[in-house]
């Protein structure tokens, strides 16, 4: 019934409100969207809004796309740290138990 009537229950669409949702149970987050009007009258200024949103899309998509990959580039990052970090640690511990096996010999 809601999805017939411009209501979409998209993760993406709706995750900016997802804060609500938290109060109800057993319930379905969705988000109404307007629907497209195509009134001949004002189709050359509907189709210039149209370009304006695309454009404004693109801009946004390029920056949350780059944010992303700056964020993984960072996790990566931190797993190679973290992974040299662990490499040293164990040969401390290997050397340290050698050392615990020689004093008692």
């Amino acid at each position: 019934f809601f999805n017939r009537h411009g209501f979409t229950d998209d993760p993406i669409v709706t995750a900016r409100h997802k804060k609500q949702a938290d109060y109800w149970e057993n319930s379905t987050l969705m988000v109404y969207i307007p629907p497209y009007s195509t009134n001949c009258i004002g189709s050359l200024k509907s189709l210039e809004e149209m370009n304006d949103q695309l454009k404004k899309w693109r801009v946004m998509s390029m920056a949350a796309h780059c944010e992303q990959v700056c964020i993984m580039e960072r996790l990566r990052q931190e797993i190679l740290v973290l992974q040299s970090r662990l490499s040293s640690q164990q040969e401390v511990i290997e050397a340290l138990q050698k050392e615990l096996c020689d004093s008692k010999l």
